[in-house]
C-alpha cells in the first residue's frame, strides 16, 4: 500500500515504512528539538568554564597569569570549541534535510533550503555580523 503526502496532492506515493517516517518527523517538527536545546546549553556552558577559567587579571582558578601563553591558549580555546559545535548542527541540519527530502516533506516558501553552501555561508554572515556588532 502507498500512500499520499498529507498536504501534497500529487506528490510522489510514499512506502507505509517511508509514510510512517515522515509523520515522525512531522511530529518531531512541531515539538520544541530538547537535543538540539541541550547541545546549545552544553556549547555556552563549556564556553562559560573556558572564561572562568582563564579568570580576570587578578585571579585565575587554574593559575594562569593574564598575558602568558597558557592564559592565550584558554582564551582561544573557546574558537574550537563553538566551531566543534557548528559542525555537529551543520551534520544535522543536513542529515535532517536530506531526510526531508527523501520523504517528500511538505516545504513551505519561506523554508531555507540548507544545503552544503547555505550551512556554511549563513552562520559564516552571523559570525562576522556578531563580530561587527561587538566592536
Amino acid at each position: 500500500v502507498m500512500y499520499q503526502v498529507p498536504g501534497r496532492e500529487g506528490s510522489p506515493m510514499l512506502a507505509p515504512d517511508d509514510q510512517e517516517e515522515l509523520e515522525d518527523l512531522l511530529e518531531d517538527e512541531a515539538t520544541t528539538p530538547w537535543k538540539k536545546v541541550g547541545l546549545i546549553i552544553l556549547c555556552f556552558l563549556g564556553c562559560i568554564a573556558l572564561t572562568l577559567a582563564k579568570g580576570s587579571g587578578s585571579y585565575s582558578p587554574i593559575g594562569v597569569t593574564c598575558g602568558s601563553l597558557p592564559f592565550w591558549l584558554v582564551s582561544l580555546a573557546s574558537i574550537p570549541w563553538v566551531i566543534a559545535f557548528a559542525a555537529i548542527f551543520r551534520c544535522m541540519l543536513l542529515d535532517s534535510t536530506d531526510d526531508k527530502a527523501r520523504l517528500n516533506y511538505p516545504f513551505v516558501d519561506t523554508d531555507i533550503e540548507w544545503n552544503e553552501d547555505t550551512t556554511v555561508r549563513y552562520p559564516m554572515v552571523c559570525t562576522i555580523a556578531g563580530l561587527f556588532a561587538g566592536l
